[in-house]
């Protein structure tokens, strides 16, 4: 029997209870694994400790504050969540935990309504299936990282913006941009994306048209933004929309003694050298420029540097479960996700031949898909990065692996 009559006969099951399923799976697999594995999300790893302590702090001062200062070294967004959990559950990680399980599985859901509109309906059925067994999406749930947070509200945006695309109302574009707003508080990798957006509209036939769209996006950002940026104003007399570190990743990622890469303590000693034992905010205007003075003393090296880690940022996988300091090869963590990975990225080639490019949807996301690209490429390349993409990678591996059946049943078809 061909693939497509298959599909058909997928696409005639009921199509809640089937997204059920995919849900309740992703909700199981993720659910177990912080069952099995406790020790993920160490309070004292990596950027775990930082958020930690922000939220104690809101909840017995009410202040953003470090050290007893008031501090803008991490985006606002996952420690008030951290506080909120903390006030209703008390300090809890494992309910973070199981809110982290919540908001994975709805992610899930967002792939399934966003895959929709790109491709048919069963393709993104299997795109959501993909999402809830992924093995770096699971994993990821068990940490005590914003990425969970940050890919249920980038869905989410990304979502909206779609359904704006589709009814063209200004109202829509506002409220995605205001989503926008609230996502970049939480990572702040998203700031500059309308003006990478607005450059991109610059080169449409209805740039015009695209353009008072697009100042509706960058309004609702704005509304939601403006708050906790003049906050850092009054505290730091500087214009600072999130957070200091933009010189620390600069920076690192364009030291050429190390190739553009974070290497732990070494790279903290150079930071320290370079700028010295001063205050965040000086700290990274000081990054800043002497990144700035590198790239311009050295343009072809940083440019091919660049290059490099762009294939980095989508060819490399991790060692192991990252624990905040260097990493020994774990050949069973290393293997499932080498071969996890690059199976996606062979069918997700595939998938994209297979685009529908005019849809404004599909457009949409693959802009987005460079912008990231892009951004890590200029500062740091690392496997952790990519992870927010892999919700929309999974759209295009669906296509892919439907496509590559199609064709495996068609040749099988014929020699039979």
């Amino acid at each position: 029997m061909k693939l497509t009559n298959w599909l058909e006969k997928i696409e005639q099951w009921p199509r809640p209870v089937t997204l059920g399923v995919i849900v309740g799976l992703a909700f199981t697999l993720r659910l177990l694994l912080i069952i099995a594995l406790p020790q993920l999300g160490d309070p004292n790893s990596m950027d775990t400790a930082n958020y930690l302590h922000l939220a104690r702090s809101l909840l017995e001062s009410g202040r953003f504050e470090m050290w007893a200062k008031p501090t803008a070294y991490v985006a606002p967004v996952y420690p008030f969540f951290l506080a909120g959990i903390f006030k209703i559950f008390g300090e809890n990680l494992f309910v973070v935990k199981i809110i982290h399980v919540v908001l994975g599985s709805a992610s899930v859901l967002f792939v399934y309504f966003l895959a929709k509109r790109c491709t048919r309906p069963v393709m993104a059925l299997l795109a959501a299936l993909i999402c809830a067994v992924h093995p770096e999406l699971v994993g990821i749930t068990g940490f005590i990282y914003t990425e969970t947070l940050f890919i249920f509200l980038l869905l989410a945006t990304l979502l909206l913006a779609a359904q704006a695309l589709a009814t063209k109302k200004p109202v829509h574009f506002f409220v995605a941009g205001a989503l926008l707003g609230l996502t970049t508080l939480c990572r702040g990798v998203t700031l500059q994306l309308p003006i990478f957006f607005l450059a991109v509209m610059m080169l449409s036939s209805q740039r015009w048209w695209w353009l008072r769209r697009w100042a509706f996006v960058v309004a609702g950002m704005v509304v939601t933004m403006l708050p906790w940026t003049l906050r850092n104003y009054l505290h730091f007399r500087v214009f600072l929309p999130v957070a200091t570190g933009s010189g620390d990743v600069l920076w690192t990622g364009n030291y050429l003694e190390f190739d553009g890469e974070y290497r732990y303590e070494q790279t903290q000693k150079k930071l320290f050298e370079v700028a010295g034992d001063v205050d965040l905010i000086t700290r990274d205007r000081i990054l800043l420029a002497d990144a700035k003075r590198m790239i311009w003393a050295e343009p072809v090296s940083h440019a091919w540097l660049f290059v490099r880690k762009i294939f980095r940022y989508w060819l490399r996988v991790y060692e192991d479960v990252p624990h905040g300091e260097a990493r020994q090869r774990n050949w069973l963590v290393f293997g499932a996700l080498f071969v996890t990975h690059y199976t996606m990225l062979v069918l997700a080639l595939q998938g994209l031949r297979q685009c529908h490019w005019r849809a404004e949807t599909v457009k949409m996301l693959l802009a987005f898909v460079c912008y990231y690209t892009l951004v890590h490429a200029a500062t740091l390349a690392v496997a952790r990065y990519r992870i927010p993409l892999l919700p929309l990678l999974s759209i295009a591996v669906a296509s892919g692996l439907v496509d590559l059946l199609q064709k495996f049943i068609n040749r099988e078809a014929a020699h039979g």
